[in-house]
């Protein structure tokens, strides 16, 4: 596994993946963050708790097909783009 820590004011969270991370991003609110990996995912992480909310897994296929390297939350945190 991976991971890579993301401060939040004081407090750092381990956003895991089960490769290297490419980007995250913060929703408007701080309420979550949501990091994308070469593994293939978005994962959706509570700020609060550090509990991993949800795993997002766009269309892939074989090799670097489907890696995701960039994320976006739009202002009102109801669009995640990858």
């Amino acid at each position: 596994r991976r991971q890579v820590a993301a401060e939040i004011g004081w407090r750092v969270m381990e956003l895991r993946h089960d490769a290297a991370v490419n980007a995250v991003a913060f929703s408007s609110n701080q309420r979550f963050v949501v990091s994308v990996s070469e593994d293939k995912t978005a994962r959706v992480w509570d700020v609060t708790t550090g509990k991993l909310m949800r795993v997002l897994r766009p269309p892939q296929d074989e090799g670097k097909e489907g890696e995701l390297n960039a994320v976006a939350i739009s202002p009102d945190g109801e669009t995640i783009a990858v």
